[in-house]
């Protein structure tokens, strides 16, 4: 199968550049703080400005589409709305690139500049509960809970319930507000601030539903990897003793019940007190990642491998043979025997074994395992490299 390129096209960085140059520096650096559901700061920033500069095209396109498809009454007061508009959102947008502002700053100033001219709006469209624009102000509560955080959502709640309780009293009073659209084109335009309204809540539906599937997958992410930290030596990444003593138990359980072998091997290094003592913890720390890797490579997957403590390892031989067990014994053997090379300076370790069989040498862990133990001191004792006792 032929690759898919998935590289953006020049068009689309030539954008990206452009957006970029928006963000502010603290930002681009990483430094800034992450605020509300934010995954990345520097993706939010972009977010935002790619919204400012839609925003700026939208106020062009729709004040463009009402001079040529209808000419509205007071055109000064539309002119001065559009004007407006578009002065705070470039001042938002260069001051916070100038003076390296937040996210917080630039979507704070975003839903002041949507509120200020929807207001606007709704003034020259009659300020009734009729006006057209008027569903759309309750976007912006929802783009300040997503983008700045509940109490930049807080607040714009309660200046959006202000707008509806002025609105409440001031739209039987029946002052004389200038309205815009000509009858013929009310309808129209109902349908307009109707359809953004809805595409703006799918926005903000949409965006939440991004932010929580990212947030959940990295508090998947973070929960298996604290898990797995809790059940892993941190140097060599082998099993801690909880979880050597958790597949010991079940390898001891399934052999029991299948009638099967279940082998648990203590491993002890013989002179690793005086390497480490004598060429330093780094060296020492070196040799035990080094075995760690040996031992892996001889047992099989399904087998554990674990760090008990110091220079203590334990291995659980999951469902295996006797025949089995001599020539993985046989293949530690050689891998514990073999000279370590650390900065230029060879090493002969050694090491201890011992070995207890399940239902040979018991039926249950505890008794398992102090046998194996007792074997491995007992090899150690006999001062010989490598040396196994069962």
């Amino acid at each position: 199968m032929d690759d898919v390129n998935l590289s953006p096209s020049k068009s689309e960085n030539i954008l990206l550049r452009f957006i970029a140059w928006f963000v502010p520096a603290s930002i681009k650096a990483g430094t800034a703080s992450k605020a509300a559901m934010q995954e990345d700061p520097y993706q939010t920033a972009q977010i935002i400005i790619a919204v400012f500069l839609i925003s700026i095209l939208s106020i062009v396109g729709i004040n463009t589409y009402y001079y040529l498809i209808t000419t509205p009454e007071n055109q000064q007061f539309v002119l001065l709305n559009a004007v407006i508009s578009l002065g705070i959102l470039f001042s938002v947008l260069f001051s916070a690139k100038l003076f390296d502002r937040s996210n917080l700053y630039l979507g704070n100033g975003y839903a002041a500049t949507v509120m200020a001219s929807l207001l606007m709006g709704n003034a020259i469209t009659g300020f009734t509960w009729s006006s057209p624009n008027l569903p759309m102000i309750t976007f912006v509560p929802m783009w300040a809970f997503l983008i700045c955080g509940t109490r930049s959502g807080v607040f714009w709640s309660f200046i959006t319930f202000m707008v509806f309780i002025s609105l409440y009293y001031i739209a039987p009073m029946n002052l004389d507000f200038p309205q815009i659209f000509p009858p013929d084109f009310t309808n129209q335009a109902h349908l307009m601030a109707w359809f953004s309204s809805t595409i703006l809540v799918m926005t903000c539906v949409f965006g939440f539903q991004n932010s929580y599937r990212k947030l959940s997958e990295r508090l998947e992410q973070e929960r298996s990897h604290f898990a797995y930290q809790a059940e892993h030596d941190p140097l060599t990444g082998l099993a801690n003793r909880k979880l050597f003593y958790r597949r010991a138990n079940k390898a001891l359980d399934f052999a029991v019940e299948e009638d099967l072998k279940a082998v648990i091997l203590y491993i002890d290094l013989d002179n690793f007190k005086q390497v480490n003592d004598s060429y330093g913890h780094q060296t020492g720390d070196n040799i035990l990642i080094q075995t760690a890797k040996a031992l892996k490579s001889v047992v099989r997957s399904s087998d554990t491998v674990a760090r008990l403590g110091g220079d203590e390892f334990g291995i659980v031989l999951h469902a295996i043979n006797a025949n089995t067990v001599d020539l993985v014994v046989a293949k530690l053997t050689a891998a514990l025997n073999t000279s370590i090379t650390i900065d230029g300076i060879t090493h002969q370790v050694g090491a201890s074994i011992g070995i207890s069989v399940a239902r040979d040498h018991g039926t249950d862990i505890d008794t398992l395992i102090q046998h194996a133990d007792a074997q491995m001191y007992s090899a150690k004792q006999q001062k010989n490299t490598a040396t196994v006792a069962s």
